[in-house]
């Protein structure tokens, strides 16, 4: 697949090209004829679609509604796609070790290691959160005047996260 894009003044030229490789698959992606990773790509086009599944930002828990953020701030947010990846990779590797641990093949001495690397990630992510969702008040007015028509169920303080407070 290939398109241009402009994007104000710049124009971009992105490629993307997927190919089934024996067992894996391979993505290759050129913008502006230079190799990129998939990882920095939604950060060059910003583009939002809705879909029937994401009536679960309303009725579904809240992991709906932090996986739809996240798929926001990766976009306009540099750097935020990299740090959700290694926060992911690096709980999914905790979660490794408290289970070597419960099993008696591994002790709890690398434990704290693991705990500060995902508090750090956590709370670069939890601040990215908060410093963009803040204009909660623009929300309700541009919700109000296009979508809702009872206006008065909406509320929305600003946004707050699981953990109130870092120490660090």
């Amino acid at each position: 697949m290939e398109a241009v894009i402009e994007k104000g003044a710049r124009r971009l030229e992105i490629a993307v090209k997927v190919e089934q490789a024996t067992e894996r698959t391979v993505k290759t992606i050129r913008v502006d004829g230079s190799a990129r990773r998939a990882v920095d790509l939604p950060g060059e086009v910003q583009a939002t679609l809705f879909w029937p599944e994401d009536l679960n930002l309303v009725k579904g828990g809240p992991e709906h509604r932090r996986r739809f953020l996240n798929e926001m701030l990766v976009q306009v947010v540099r750097g935020y796609g990299r740090t959700l990846a290694s926060y992911r990779r690096v709980l999914e590797q905790r979660n490794g070790l408290l289970k070597r641990i419960s099993g008696g093949l591994e002790g709890r001495s690398s434990l704290p290691v693991w705990d500060a690397e995902l508090v750090n990630l956590g709370k670069e992510l939890v601040q990215a959160r908060a410093e963009r969702v803040v204009d909660c008040p623009h929300a309700r007015h541009s919700l109000r005047s296009t979508a809702l028509t009872t206006p008065r169920i909406l509320t929305c303080s600003g946004y707050i996260g699981s953990m109130s407070s870092f120490s660090g």
